[in-house]
């Protein structure tokens, strides 16, 4: 039997299904599945003219939303649709409402309107807040045509929907917990809108709004991307790249214009993996969309050599910027393929290295490191989690805490550039190399350095009073601008 990937079979290409399989690319969701698609209607009322249609539901994700359905190519002219869309007749469209969960206590419970009176070019957004209507807001310029309109604690994107996308995803600023995003006829055009909701402090900003066609991917802000499209039975699998921002994302086109999905997410230690299974029952059943056969779809980290692939596996490659992407098919496995590949004289399977982007060990053991709402999470296996609260690390504080007999030190705001190899703690006035390290951020957007330590790195009793970059013989110190605290983590 060949080596192989899990990947969980959900349900096929029903708009259920594919909310649970954006989790293959994507953070988890700040709303349920069923919310988002119970939301989908909406009513557009134009100020002098009767109501024109309602929205179609597609689907959303918090952090890099993951929004349904086609795009106008900004930068390219030619396949730009006419404008269907005029503000100028004055208009009314109920474009949002968040409706927090039973147990979702503490969220904010916000609802958005777009409204423009005859002879306006743009609409503001009315929001309402907890029940309490805010002035409205004017729209400000985005990536390409993209109208944002941002209050402190929610921003909110809208364009028109051309033709010749097959999928969409906004990238925000750091610190989005939660969103939604769905599309409503206004006139003879398709209104498309993503909203996200964002932690104090976090600045609200739409970074980008990408887009895919058939073959390529695109940014709406004409910002450089790199892509490649690979067939797979009956559809097309695009793979784009955005070095720049050091960002990933993938398409398809199996399915019809409404349900169309893509996803962006950054690249994890440099390199990227996603893959499906597809019950061909469950997907017959719902008669939509030709089946997928199983596939792994896969950046590789610059630099590295493919392998050849397991008997019966088919495996497709191309240059995709200056990484290599792959698709690894199987239809006569139930289980998604591995990617196998060598770097600096080590063979990988890629799904394994790109899962320990965010692992360092600690103590002897395996942490995984990941920002939250809450904090900053360390999660050592099921029964052993600690949370360090954001407060802990407020003022740029750096936080000492013990695991399994070592240690590990979060330092905000420190950006060292050099590898784990050059960094140092100081306990009693030495200077000591540390274990691993690992550069993260927090949910807002602050640089983490990470540092683990194993037992014996400290002698008995020792404490870590300061940290450190070699530079030549020397180190120069960083002094954390909070000091440094321990923290009882309890792991």
């Amino acid at each position: 039997m060949s080596e192989r990937d899990d990947f969980t079979d959900h349900g096929g290409t029903s708009a259920l299904g594919l909310l649970e399989r954006a989790g293959e690319l994507s953070p988890p969701m700040g709303v349920a599945p069923e919310a988002i698609l119970a939301a989908g209607r909406r009513k557009v009322r134009r100020r002098r003219a009767s109501a024109v249609g309602a929205g179609t539901a597609t689907l959303a994700l918090a952090g890099a939303l993951w929004v349904g359905g086609p795009l106008d190519p900004f930068t390219d002219p030619e396949t730009v649709a006419p404008a269907a869309i005029s503000w100028h007749d004055g208009v009314d469209v109920d474009l949002f409402d968040n409706q927090p969960h039973p147990g979702e206590g503490g969220r904010t419970h916000w609802t958005g309107e777009l409204r423009s009176s005859e002879g306006d070019a743009l609409p503001e957004l009315v929001l309402t807040r907890d029940g309490t209507e805010l002035e409205p807001i004017p729209a400000q310029d985005g990536p390409g045509e993209v109208m944002i309109f941002r209050a402190e604690g929610v921003s909110v994107a809208a364009w028109e929907r051309p033709t010749g996308s097959i999928g969409e995803v906004p990238v925000w600023s750091p610190g989005s917990e939660a969103g939604q995003g769905s599309s409503i006829e206004v006139g003879g055009g398709e209104l498309k809108y993503a909203v996200a909701e964002f932690v104090p402090g976090a600045t609200g900003e739409l970074q980008e709004l990408y887009w895919f066609s058939k073959d390529a991917g695109h940014a709406a802000s004409g910002a450089n991307v790199s892509s490649a499209a690979f067939p797979i039975g009956d559809s097309t699998v695009v793979v784009m790249v955005d070095e720049a921002r050091g960002l990933w994302g993938t398409a398809d086109d199996r399915l019809a214009p409404q349900d169309n999905s893509g996803a962006v997410v950054p690249l994890r230690a440099d390199s990227g993996m996603t893959g499906w299974v597809t019950a061909e029952s469950a997907t017959t059943a719902t008669g939509s969309g030709p089946v997928l056969p199983n596939a792994s779809l896969g950046l590789l980290p610059p630099g590295a050599d493919l392998k050849a692939p397991a008997e019966g596996v088919m495996q497709l490659q191309a240059e995709v910027g200056q990484h290599t992407a792959v698709l690894a098919s199987d239809p006569t496995s139930t289980y998604a393929p591995s990617i196998h590949f060598s770097l600096d004289g080590k063979e990988h399977n890629l799904r394994g290295y790109a899962a320990r982007a965010d692992v360092i060990s600690a103590g002897g053991k395996s942490v995984q490191v990941d920002a939250r709402p809450d904090g900053l999470q360390l999660f050592l296996g099921p029964g052993e989690t600690a949370v360090i609260p954001d407060e802990e690390l407020e003022g740029g504080r750096a936080v000492v805490g013990a695991i399994g007999g070592g240690q590990i030190v979060v330092v905000p705001g420190w950006e060292p550039g050099a590898e784990a190899a050059d960094l140092r703690v100081q306990s009693a006035g030495a200077w000591l190399p540390v274990d691993a390290a690992l550069a993260t951020t927090q949910l807002n957007g602050t640089p983490l350095m990470v540092l683990g330590l194993n037992p014996s790195t400290l002698a008995d009793g020792a404490t870590i009073e300061g940290v450190g970059v070699v530079d030549g013989d020397e180190v120069t110190p960083h002094e954390p601008k909070g000091g440094l605290s321990t923290l009882n983590l309890d792991l």
